[in-house]
């Protein structure tokens, strides 16, 4: 991690949100007795590797530290406000943007559907 921290991070998401899918899928089809969509742990891989670890990355290593002078839990809350109110919400949108159009959903598509949630 020291000598290289935003790979190992991309790796390690990656290697995570395939688990977490993987889990998600056996446990939601199991029932249904549908295949296992890899198409769909693909996707999930590809946007925690890329678009959820490089910003990720560069929120907690540099910016967030750079806006909370404040220490104990005045800092803590500070962290957690900008987290919830900054951050959170432009990656939420490009989550579900990036995700349809990976499905090979149009701009207005995936705009509607960024919209909806």
């Amino acid at each position: 991690l020291a000598a290289a921290p935003l790979p190992t991070r991309m790796l390690t998401a990656a290697a995570l949100a395939t688990c977490g899918d993987v889990l998600s899928q056996r446990m939601s089809r199991r029932a249904d007795g549908d295949a296992h969509d890899w198409s769909r742990t693909q996707r999930m891989a590809l946007w925690y590797s890329t678009g959820s670890a490089i910003p990720g990355h560069f929120w907690y290593t540099y910016i967030v530290d750079r806006l909370v002078w404040a220490h104990g839990i005045r800092g803590i809350i500070m962290k957690i406000a900008l987290e919830e109110l900054v951050y959170t919400p432009p990656l939420h949108a490009a989550f579900f943007f990036s995700y349809a159009k990976m499905q090979g959903r149009s701009n207005a598509e995936a705009i509607e559907i960024v919209r909806e949630k």
